[in-house]
Formats: structure tokens, sequence, C-alpha cells
């Protein structure tokens, strides 16, 4: 069949989701031209071109900056643009959603990262962590979880890992909720690239994080996550973030007790997760 021409998403955690898709394509010899902002996910995929797309949010805008080398300097001639997403698809797997869209079917489907991004080295054992924060551009106080319930992680955590915070803070425009939580290693302004946050999660012992981009990138990299649930379930439940397909044993979900299943970003939802305390305890310990 000729080429593809994609308006795929900006997010980091759905470009994760739709690399899946796109090694698909490349394996079957089909030619994609997809609109992104994080090129660096498909440098392993010669026949996926990345294609730079309107976007104003401020952490893609700054990636697609660092990464300008890895663009097409021109859109293909010839093709009409797809439009590739997964809204009002609520009773399935991001994954599948995708899928229901895409063009193409294929009859295999596996989540990986590029592989030149190796494990970083040096570090002694350390867990990454993801703190609860808010974006101006882009809010989402339901989906959150309590900021209390990753700071007990820490504590746990802290007596057998040291504890990388990892962030994009910006004054004004992203934030911490709550209390500045306890790390040894804070890349917490966005200090680290793309490619070496890959590297990062690949060699940590453990990821903390709220529901968001480590839930997708440790699917992928399978390296053992904790993913403490808050609310906005509609978008932002298991069966949607997972997939029947995929490896997930190495996934936690630490759940609410009344998981709402809402739609709305600014919904008051009930977070609180009794057991918290034990449920970590075991996971910690399983590690």
């Amino acid at each position: 069949m000729g080429g593809l021409y994609i308006n795929g998403m900006h997010g980091l955690g759905d470009t994760i989701y739709e690399r899946a898709i796109m090694k698909q394509c490349n394996n079957a010899g089909i030619d994609v031209w997809l609109t992104t902002s994080w090129p660096q996910l498909f440098v392993d995929l010669p026949r996926v071109r990345s294609v730079v797309g309107p976007v104003n949010l401020r952490t893609q805008v700054k990636n697609i900056h660092a990464a300008r080398t890895l663009f097409e300097k021109r859109k293909p001639a010839g093709l009409r643009p797809h439009l590739w997403h997964y809204c009002n698809r609520f009773n399935c797997s991001i994954l599948s959603a995708l899928e229901m869209n895409f063009p193409v079917k294929f009859d295999d489907i596996e989540m990986d990262l590029p592989e030149q991004y190796e494990s970083s080295k040096g570090l002694k054992p350390y867990v990454i962590v993801r703190p609860v924060t808010l974006r101006k551009e882009w809010r989402a106080d339901s989906r959150n979880c309590k900021p209390e319930y990753i700071n007990q992680a820490i504590e746990q955590l802290r007596k057998k890992y040291k504890i990388v915070m990892v962030a994009d803070l910006h004054n004004g425009k992203e934030w911490i909720v709550g209390d500045m939580p306890y790390y040894d290693y804070g890349y917490i302004h966005g200090e680290l690239n793309l490619p070496k946050i890959i590297s990062m999660v690949r060699g940590a012992a453990a990821v903390v994080a709220p529901v968001g981009w480590a839930v997708p990138m440790c699917l992928a990299t399978t390296t053992p996550l904790l993913c403490i649930m808050g609310g906005q379930g509609m978008h932002n439940n298991i069966a949607r973030l997972t997939d029947s397909r995929i490896d997930d044993d190495h996934v936690k979900f630490a759940m609410p007790d009344n998981f709402c299943m809402c739609g709305d970003k600014s919904h008051d939802c009930d977070k609180s997760i009794s057991g918290f305390d034990h449920l970590l305890t075991e996971w910690v310990e399983s590690l």
C-alpha cells in the first residue's frame, strides 16, 4: 500500500502508546509520516517519519526545539492527513481505541521503546518518583492522587533506595501540590531530556507515580511501577491504561475505595485508599 500521513497525539504517554502501532507499520513495510512532539520515540523505526505539528503546550514545545534535527523538513506531498485519537471510545483500552481509528489493522501488538536508550549506570539502586503536580495549561486536578500517598511511599523506599524525583516545574506554569517531597537527586525543572528519562526508568529499581506518562513507559520497559490512582476514572481506569495483550504483572495500581468514574477534570473525587500502608509494604517487599 502507499504511505500514510497521520495527525497523531502530542502527550508523551499517548505517544508511547502510539509507538506500538507505528512499530507494526514499520515492520510491515508501511511508510508513515506522523505528526508528533516526541520524535525520539521513533528513531529506530526508519519507515516512520516525524513531522512537526501545531502545539502550544510548554513541555511539548520544549521537546520539539530540543529534537528539531529528528523531524522531516517537509510534509508528505499528495497524502491527505488522517486524524488519529482515542477520544469518545471509553469501553476499551487506549491501544484498542487507537487501533479502531487507524486505517491499517494488525494481528499482534507490543509495547517497547528504542533500545539505544540503554539503562543508566553509576547510580546506587534508586527509585524514580513523579510528584503530584498541576499545570496551568492543562489542569487535571481530579486525576491526581492524594500527595500524602506519594510521600508515604518515599518514606518507605528511602530506607533502601535513593530517591530520584523527576518533574518539569516552572513558576506559575507547573507546581507541586502540597509540600515538596523528599528526594536524594532532583531533576525537577526539566533538566532531563526524553532519552535520559527513558534510560533512567530502565535502570530504576521501580517507579512511583500518579497516572501519567509513567504508566505506558513502565509497560514498555517492564520497570516495576506503583501507580497511585486518583479519580476521573472515565479516562484513567485500569482497563483503559493497560491492555490484555500487554504484560502488566510488574505494574501495581493502588485504587481508591470509591474510585470515581467521572470524566470531569475538576470534580472532587473521593481519592481515599484504606489499607494503603499494607499495600505499600507488600509492594516494597516484592521489589
